[in-house]
């Protein structure tokens, strides 16, 4: 019988945000935590989160697939082509439910970078009229981050809501104020080819 499929992890610096942990299995993201003071720091949460989840044990990824991931996450945070496109990401969504997924491809695919959308209108958008809550709980839930980003979801009344990301509504603030100072950069912009 085969063993569990490694999950290969690694970590970047986002500037002026800190240090970003991930995991990728073959499917894609498995993981993502952000931010950290130091790579070292990242990683072993990183490892601690994912402990022994679903079988996985954490390796080193390969050189090339490295950069690529690298390149990703610092573009996307530049405002650059995975914030315009999310859906040219690979996630690992095997452990999602249905309810999730259809959430967060509705997440990602509707709610750009630099808008936010209240719990209870995702809920309606995503198919499910009055799921506010069950909205909220599959926000917390969120592997895929930040490509599923679930800090864009806020209260009906404007306020921020909960967030289970390590930091918690100061993380929220400091990520929805990084698009706020950060405007995504448009394909053909002949500034940014």
């Amino acid at each position: 019988m085969p063993g569990p499929e490694p999950i290969q992890i690694d970590g970047v610096h986002i500037p002026g945000l800190g240090w970003l942990a991930y995991g990728i299995s073959k499917q894609g993201l498995f993981l993502a935590l952000f931010f950290f003071r130091s790579l070292h720091d990242a990683l072993d949460r990183l490892k601690s989160v994912m402990g022994d989840q679903s079988g996985y044990v954490p390796v080193t990824e390969s050189p090339a697939q490295a950069e690529w991931w690298r390149d990703t996450f610092q573009d996307y945070f530049a405002g650059g082509n995975p914030a315009e496109h999310p859906e040219t990401v690979p996630l690992d969504s095997r452990r999602w439910t249905p309810f999730q997924s259809t959430v967060y491809m509705t997440l990602r695919d509707e709610v750009k970078w630099g808008e936010t959308i209240s719990y209870g209108d995702l809920a309606a958008l995503a198919g499910f009229p009055g799921a506010a809550r069950a909205v909220g709980t599959a926000m917390a839930g969120n592997t895929g981050g930040p490509f599923i980003p679930c800090h864009r979801v806020i209260g009906a009344r404007g306020q921020l809501g909960g967030y289970s990301g390590i930091g918690g509504l100061d993380l929220k603030k400091r990520l929805l104020e990084h698009e706020r100072l950060h405007p995504r950069i448009r394909s053909g912009d002949p500034e940014h080819p």
